[in-house]
């Protein structure tokens, strides 16, 4: 049997019972209502600056859906079904960590979540925690480069820091935050089981739906980024600093108040990173690329829970942080 015939099968609409996007409008006109009634004169600027990261994620997904439809990405993986389930996983978290370090976050998920659902589907994996599972490395890896997420720019501010410079700062970070993340990760995903059958996997993505979630996070973003426009300087030393900017970004969502926090106590701009990027892993909307990852696998009729999601997050937070903190400090980017 193909993989074609194994995945495309019809299946329940999952989505029906997702009240997440419902939570996401309702967050959105929350936050909006409350910038027009406080900061009016600034709700305009804030979306101008804010809609770019936000239509180049809407550009990714279309394209990574158009791929799936012309079965670019099945015949990319085509033989995947005859590799061994461990090899499966460490492939696909291998090519959302390269992509996401190398190239950008969003684009990791845009790739790395079908090419995940359809490894799942051949091989017999959970779909819905492998795709958790890309969703965290997406995060968590996302500070190799300053284009690697948006974030790391926005938290740099002012600063200009040159590539090189940067990653000589942070490569040795990634690859311990890397290893740390695929230790946790791996054998999670190869331990359980699909409590349905995998193959089951559906890829009739609505770019509606993925538009409607993507709508109203630039909402909430923009909203957001014109009421809380002081600043904020994290408190304390280097675990407070990244603990506390890891719990605004994941509430909050990491775009608008990545462009409003600081690292402090000598710590330049990592602490700010890391929260912005490892830390958006705590919760679904600290990170647009997780809200996509979940629709996708939703709209696939994979389930990703979003209590397994926090869990996941909570339990390697520590680890990764602290991974992080031992690669910048032999690297010399903090004393």
């Amino acid at each position: 049997m193909s993989t074609r015939s194994r995945i495309l099968h019809p299946v329940s609409a999952a989505w029906e019972d997702d009240r997440v996007s419902t939570v996401l409008i309702a967050a959105a006109v929350l936050v909006v209502g409350a910038a027009i009634l406080t900061a009016p004169s600034r709700l305009p600027r804030a979306m101008a600056t804010t809609a770019t990261p936000f239509l180049e994620v809407g550009a990714i997904v279309a394209v990574g859906w158009l791929a799936v439809r012309l079965g670019a990405i099945e015949t990319l993986i085509s033989s995947w079904g005859r590799w061994s389930r461990a090899t499966n996983v460490v492939v696909v978290l291998g090519l959302c960590v390269l992509l996401s370090g190398f190239l950008n976050l969003d684009v990791a998920v845009g790739i790395a979540v079908p090419v995940a659902l359809f490894a799942a589907a051949a091989v017999g994996l959970d779909a819905g925690l492998l795709v958790i599972a890309v969703a965290n490395v997406a995060n968590a890896t996302s500070f190799l480069l300053p284009t690697s997420n948006l974030t790391n720019l926005l938290a740099m501010g002012t600063q200009t820091v040159p590539a090189g410079q940067y990653l000589a700062s942070t490569w040795l970070a990634w690859l311990l935050v890397v290893a740390v993340t695929s230790a946790v990760l791996t054998p999670i995903v190869l331990r359980r089981r699909p409590t349905a059958d995998a193959r089951q996997i559906s890829m009739r993505w609505s770019l509606g739906r993925i538009a409607t979630d993507l709508a109203a996070m630039f909402l909430v973003a923009s909203g957001l980024r014109a009421i809380w426009t002081a600043g904020v300087t994290l408190p304390g030393g280097y675990a407070l600093q990244t603990i506390t900017g890891s719990a605004m970004a994941s509430a909050a969502d990491n775009l608008p108040i990545a462009a409003i926090v600081h690292g402090g106590a000598g710590l330049g701009p990592w602490t700010a990173i890391l929260a912005m990027s490892i830390g958006a892993n705590l919760f679904l909307i600290g990170s647009v690329a997780t809200v996509i990852s979940r629709r996708l696998a939703t709209e696939s009729g994979a389930r990703f829970s979003l209590v397994t999601f926090t869990l996941i997050g909570a339990a390697l937070l520590p680890l990764q942080l602290a991974a992080a903190y031992v690669g910048l400090r032999v690297t010399g980017a903090i004393a």
